[in-house]
């Protein structure tokens, strides 16, 4: 056998005992079957994605120092020809 993942007994706020645990980036949920059916399972096991914080959705622009704009900087050098700064070595 290879152990996958381990859960954790919880309780829902109306005292319904599940259990809980983490199989890579997914929760697991276990909660008993409620089928009253001679051959149902007795849990029923769920996969849920993870709430957890992700950078993916979140907004990294950075705005401008207040009083500097584009404009406000130096126009940029030419890169070749004359006019072109002398590389300091």
């Amino acid at each position: 056998m290879i152990k996958i993942a381990s859960v954790w007994e919880q309780k829902t706020q109306s005292g319904l005992t599940y259990f809980k645990g983490r199989l890579g980036n997914a929760d697991i949920l276990v909660f008993p079957n409620k089928s009253d059916h001679p051959k149902a399972p007795a849990y029923d096991v769920l996969i849920a994605k993870h709430e957890q914080y992700d950078a993916s959705n979140r907004d990294y622009s950075v705005s401008s120092p207040p009083g500097t704009s584009e404009t406000a900087l130096p126009p940029e050098l030419p890169i070749d020809g004359p006019g072109s700064p002398e590389p300091p070595f």
